[in-house]
């Protein structure tokens, strides 16, 4: 039941720091191409 719930609110916030890494990684290359 915990490990579940464990997953439950682990996968999202996983999902959230993959997504602002990789918006972060995006804005630095434009930069760099800028």
């Amino acid at each position: 039941m915990n490990m579940l719930l464990f997953h439950f609110i682990s996968l999202p916030i996983v999902i959230f720091i993959i997504v602002v890494l990789l918006a972060n990684f995006e804005s630095v290359s434009h930069e760099d191409v800028l």
